[in-house]
């Protein structure tokens, strides 16, 4: 029985509802900056990555959950630490965020 996040809600009516959105999960050329529905991604994914690294310390368990509904597809055993951050899909992480703040999975 497969379980779905809220995560995997959003994802895929984004993908049904968007061409966009297609195009990004497809691999295909995508014009972020004109695509409020990848941009809504962008945000949530942003949203988690903050409220991750605000409660890891406290509450590493909650951290994990938001992490694993995040990124369904990462193995049971990974390890992570805060800070964590996203990026859009149209630049590389090192483009984006210093290497001080980037996650290596």
């Amino acid at each position: 029985m497969t379980t779905y996040t809220a995560t995997d809600r959003l994802v895929a009516d984004l993908i049904e509802k968007h061409d966009d959105v297609r195009a990004q999960f497809a691999g295909e050329w995508i014009r972020y900056r004109d695509s409020p529905a990848l941009q809504e991604l962008s945000w949530h994914a942003q949203s988690t990555c903050a409220r991750i690294n605000a409660l890891f310390y406290d509450d590493p368990d909650e951290a994990r959950r938001l992490f694993h509904e995040l990124i369904p597809g990462a193995g049971a055993g990974i390890d992570f630490r805060p800070p964590s951050a996203s990026t859009t899909a149209s630049a590389s992480p090192s483009a984006t965020a210093p290497s001080s703040t980037r996650t290596s999975w």
